[in-house]
């Protein structure tokens, strides 16, 4: 197999900050600078991925780091279960992103699924930023608000939630 060619990209190109909040699991920031020095060497040399900076938020709440940051924001997946991890842009080029992993305090912690977790949420990062590089990323919703009619249906709508015809 032919050597990688290495495009002598340092890790400057691609900064890591790394946070607690909500009382997440001590230790776990450690792990972190070397599973970043990994994937960000194979983000620049293997897939040429454009420079991004990352902030990893390590949350003993997961739902709640979110919701501070993301309106309308529920953990629960359709299927059953709970979110692990979020990849939030703050540009939308992903040249700017947070991550936001669970890791919380409680016993039981299965760490493996939590590095599996942190490498899930770089692959968003990693297509984010090629998408972005290549032109393909989705455009802007045309309307970022409900349209008027909206408003009306929601006003008119019965006990359950569905709409009743105007008296």
């Amino acid at each position: 197999m032919p050597p990688v060619p290495r495009n002598r990209t340092t890790l400057d190109d691609y900064p890591l900050t790394a946070t607690k909040e909500h009382g997440a699991r001590s230790g776990l920031a450690d792990d972190l600078p070397a599973i970043h020095a990994v994937l960000a060497a194979a983000a620049a040399d293997v897939w040429e991925v454009p420079s991004f900076e990352l902030t990893i938020v390590l949350s003993g709440n997961l739902a709640a780091s979110i919701a501070d940051r993301e309106v309308g924001f529920t953990p629960e997946r359709l299927g059953g279960g709970t979110v692990g991890g979020k990849t939030i842009p703050v540009h939308r080029d992903y040249s700017v992103v947070e991550m936001f992993v669970d890791a919380p305090a409680r016993d039981g912690f299965d760490q493996l699924q939590w590095i599996h977790t942190v490498l899930h949420e770089y692959g968003h990062i990693i297509l984010g930023r090629l998408r972005a590089a290549a032109g393909t990323r989705p455009p802007y919703p045309t309307w970022y608000r409900p349209p008027p009619e909206s408003a009306g249906l929601r006003r008119c709508a019965g006990a359950h939630g569905r709409p009743r015809p105007d008296p």
